[in-house]
């Protein structure tokens, strides 16, 4: 493999990663707005730093699973809420991107 392919195929990544947490983010939002719950009230819930809750809940980095997990507690939600709709913003912004 290239330096070139190598360098194309490592910003794909950090360009799909970057989409992911922004979709994970708008997801959790939404749905924490939908709750109208604030996002202290989710750390407390959740027992999350908020520090950390603001970077996933602003979609600058996507939360692993333990962190998942706690946020769905906070927003009390099952976690699976929180992907199914962060995967339909990530099909809505490839369809608007096409």
């Amino acid at each position: 493999m290239s330096t070139e392919h190598y360098n194309k195929e490592i910003e794909e990544q950090k360009k799909e990663k970057e989409c992911i947490a922004k979709a994970m983010g708008q997801a959790i939002r939404l749905l924490r707005n939908n709750k109208k719950l604030s996002q202290g009230k989710v750390c407390k819930k959740g027992n999350i730093d908020p520090v950390v809750f603001q970077r996933y809940d602003t979609g600058k980095v996507a939360p692993g699973i333990y962190n998942l997990l706690k946020i769905a507690k906070g927003i009390e939600i099952h976690p699976s809420k929180i992907l199914e709709k962060a995967v339909e913003f990530l099909n809505s912004d490839a369809e608007n991107n096409e």
